[in-house]
C-alpha cells in the first residue's frame, strides 16, 4: 500500500513538474532538448483533392522539404466539432523529399468533426 502511494506522489509530482515546464513554452512550440530543435522549416503541409462529409474537405500531407536528409516532424491535429474540441500530437518519420497523408480535414458523417493540422516541430535525422 505505502508503495503504491508513493508511485502516485511521483507520478503526480512529475506531472507538476511537466505542467509548470510547458507554462513557459510559447504556442507552438514543443519541450525538446535546444539542439534536436530546427523550427517548422524543413517539414511543410500540402492540401489537395477532396474528401469528407460532401466532399467539403481536403487530403492534408506532411511534406518533407528536405532533399538531403531525413526528419522526424511533429504534426499537432486539432478537432473541433460542435462544442467538443481537442488535440493530439503526431509524430511521422520521413525520407528526403517524402510526402505522407495525414487525413482529411473534414469527416465523413454529420454532425461534421473539423481538423486542422499544424507543423509544431521538426528535427533533422529523424529515426
Amino acid at each position: 500500500m505505502i508503495k503504491t502511494i508513493s508511485s502516485i506522489l511521483a507520478a503526480c509530482t512529475a506531472l507538476v513538474v511537466l505542467a509548470l515546464s510547458a507554462s513557459q513554452v510559447g504556442v507552438g512550440q514543443t519541450i525538446r532538448p535546444q539542439e534536436s530543435i530546427l523550427g517548422p522549416q524543413g517539414a511543410s503541409l500540402k492540401y489537395k483533392g477532396s474528401c469528407g462529409f460532401a466532399k467539403s474537405g481536403s487530403y492534408v500531407y506532411v511534406v518533407n522539404d528536405r532533399t538531403d536528409e531525413k526528419v522526424q516532424v511533429t504534426i499537432r491535429k486539432s478537432w473541433r466539432e460542435g462544442g467538443k474540441s481537442g488535440q493530439e500530437d503526431i509524430v511521422r518519420n520521413l525520407a528526403a523529399g517524402m510526402e505522407q497523408e495525414l487525413g482529411c480535414t473534414k469527416s465523413e458523417h454529420i454532425p461534421v468533426t473539423s481538423y486542422q493540422y499544424a507543423v509544431v516541430g521538426v528535427r533533422v535525422g529523424g529515426r
